[in-house]
Order: structure tokens, then sequence, then C-alpha cells
């Protein structure tokens, strides 16, 4: 079969060499019109029909090996422009390809930091919730005069509970500040128009 190279020159198989080699000599020696050309390629092995073809069409005519050497390069020709075809289609899907996984990569981190935020912002509601809450009992339980032992030990605790919640909550309002940070920055349009 005609194949080509990397360098895009046309080569041709071992076999289909052999009988373009073959139809040569025995073009040079003027015995063309007693040579066998079916025979010929079928002992040879792999050799390409349009090869067999313009050396049959040589043979018939009595055209010269020039017009041989021109069909079979002919042929080497428009197998190498259909592999080069191939070989752009090839790399023009790669790359779509790559586009695409980009893009659903993409898709993809901003559905996870998407839900990361919401997910943050909930624990920032319950924390805001939880502080309050415990400040009106501890301004509850602190405007009152006549504290028994136990309520004094609550207000306490619960000074305690209120000043380490208030460090959380700051915490995670931190977080929940960068995560929208860097949904604002990696994501500056909406991905969901895409899907």
């Amino acid at each position: 079969m005609l194949r080509t190279t990397g360098e895009g020159n046309p080569t041709v198989g071992q076999g289909t060499e052999r009988f373009i080699q073959a139809i040569r000599s025995a073009s040079e020696k003027d015995l063309m019109g007693k040579l066998n050309i079916g025979k010929l390629a079928k002992g040879i092995g792999e050799v390409d029909a349009r090869a067999v073809e313009a050396a049959k069409h040589m043979q018939q005519t009595s055209g010269s090996i020039e017009d041989f050497n021109k069909t079979v390069g002919a042929a080497g020709t428009a197998s190498q422009e259909f592999g080069e075809a191939v070989k752009s289609a090839v790399i023009n899907m790669g790359a779509m390809l790559l586009v695409m996984v980009a893009i659903k990569g993409a898709m993809w981190i901003f559905d996870k930091l998407n839900v990361t935020t919401e997910e943050q912002q909930e624990i920032v509601d319950d924390l805001t919730e939880k502080v309050k809450g415990l400040k009106d009992e501890y301004n509850e339980l602190y405007g009152r005069n006549d504290l028994t032992e136990a309520e004094k030990q609550k207000l306490d605790y619960l000074q305690r509970q209120l000043t380490v919640n208030e460090q959380i909550l700051k915490q995670e309002q931190k977080k929940l500040g960068t995560v929208i940070f860097l949904i604002g920055q990696f994501v500056p349009f909406e991905f969901s128009k895409l899907a």
C-alpha cells in the first residue's frame, strides 16, 4: 500500500516498491509486452492496486515509464493528502476535547465553590443566632442584682461561651469572605449559562 513518512514524502510499501522496480527494469529492457503483470504482482505479495493498474495501462497503451511514474506518484500524493487530512482532524478534535474538559473543569470548580459558599453562609447564620441567644441570656442575667451562686456560675459560663463563639463566628465570617472573594476572582461570569 502507498504510505507517507513523517516528513510528508510519499513512500510505498515494500511489495509495491519491488513491483515498481520490476516494472521499471522490464521497461528499460523492453520486456513490458512479454510481462504478465498480474502474475508478477501476486508473486511479490502486497502490491498497491493502483500501481498494478498503472502498469497494465502502460503495457496496453505502450505508454512511457514516465507516465507510469506520474501515476504511481499521484497515488502517493493522494494518500499523503488523506493522511494529512486525518492528522489535522485528529489535532482539531484533540484541541476541542481540551477546551471542553477545561470548561467542564471550571464549571465543576464553580459548583464546588458555590456549594461551599452556601454551606459557609449556613454556618455563619447558625453561629450568629447562637451568639445572639447567648447575649440575650447573658444580658438578662447580668441585669439582675440578686443572683444566686448557681446563676453567677451560669453568668460566668455564658460569658466564656459568648467569647468563644464570637471568636469562632469571626473566623467563619473570614472563611465566607475568602470563598466569596475566590468566586469573584476566578469565576467572573456564570458558568450555569454555559451548561
